[in-house]
């Protein structure tokens, strides 16, 4: 009896400890399945998808489903502005240089008739610093060339002197202006005369010039010329030296120039901007019909406000009326 009590003892010891092993074994994995990774703790479980556990392993967790929520950062945000840099002297803007007195003077280049034919000698206004050298401030305009403005105009308004020559002195004693040109002037081209006639009008406009001499490179070109050894040849039929192409009128216009024409007589008109007749007369030189006269006409005029007109000058055919060395200038109106 002993015995049996003992052996069932035995018994119920070996199973106790077979059930003891069996609770401790560990749950297989499933192969092919990913663990879920854990919320941080600061996170609430319910913000983690349920379906994150059977995520394939070649995707990726939204970063946004797992990180903790991030604390924003205050408006008020500690950050030292970068303060803005004084300039320094130098950097300080340079002045614009307030400009000088200027004075005005005529350079003379060469224009067709309205109808065409030759060229023939116009002036042009400039604005040049004041100086005592106003020949040679005339002389260096004269080099430039028309303007851009002059150039377009119709028709066309054009230089015989070759571009790039330079102005290498002017001296004026005793009523003679010697003007020293760079060996550019001397070039093959159009008439040298023609370009010597530009300079000697240019240079003449002033009282103290009655004659002009040309070097060129300092080599004698002309000796010695006035207006009347060109005029024939290159001064127009009503050559209208005041007011020049494209400068100011007055109110009344005064016209001022030369003229040879059949008994003396042209015809002389002012128009407005919108073409619109102003004035409309006939005109006498001193003297035509193969002389040259002089002119000095007063024209008054009526405009609402300040703007460009035209200064029209012709010669009416004998035989039909039709117009005759016929010449335009645009003149400021007020």
């Amino acid at each position: 009896m002993v015995r049996t009590r003992s052996l069932l003892s035995l018994v119920v010891l070996i199973l106790v400890a077979a059930c003891a092993t069996n609770t401790g074994s560990p749950t297989p994995s499933v192969s092919g399945a990913r663990s879920a990774s854990l919320p941080s703790a600061s996170v609430p479980l319910a913000s983690v998808p349920l379906a994150s556990a059977s995520v394939p392993p070649s995707a990726s967790v939204p970063p946004a489903s797992l990180a903790p929520t991030p604390t924003p950062t205050p408006l008020t945000s500690a950050v030292t502005p970068t303060p803005t840099a004084t300039p320094s002297a130098s950097a300080a803007p340079t002045p614009t240089p307030t400009p000088g007195p200027t004075i005005t003077v005529r350079a003379y280049f060469l224009m067709p008739d309205v109808t065409g034919g030759t060229r023939s000698l116009v002036p042009v206004v400039r604005s040049v610093p004041a100086s005592s050298a106003v020949a040679s401030a005339a002389l260096t305009a004269l080099l430039a060339g028309p303007s851009a403005r002059e150039n377009a105009a119709d028709p066309r308004i054009t230089t015989a002197i070759p571009r790039g020559t330079q102005l290498l002195g002017v001296t004026i004693a005793n009523g003679l202006a010697t003007v020293n040109l760079s060996s550019g002037f001397s070039a093959s081209g159009t008439s040298i005369r023609m370009r010597l006639s530009q300079v000697v009008y240019t240079v003449t406009q002033f009282p103290s010039v009655i004659r002009v001499r040309v070097n060129v490179a300092g080599s004698p070109l002309l000796l010695a010329a006035t207006r009347l050894t060109y005029r024939d040849q290159f001064q127009p039929a009503i050559f209208v030296d005041r007011p020049v192409w494209g400068g100011a009128g007055g109110n009344p216009l005064r016209v001022r120039g030369q003229a040879d024409v059949f008994e003396a007589q042209f015809r002389i008109a002012l128009l407005d901007h919108a073409g619109k007749i102003l004035v409309n007369r006939p005109a006498l030189a001193t003297c035509g019909s193969g002389c040259w006269g002089t002119f000095d006409i007063t024209l008054s005029y009526d405009v609402s406000r300040a703007q460009w007109g035209t200064l029209r000058v012709w010669d009416p055919s004998e035989k039909d009326g039709s117009p005759q060395y016929q010449r335009e200038y645009p003149v400021y109106l007020h």
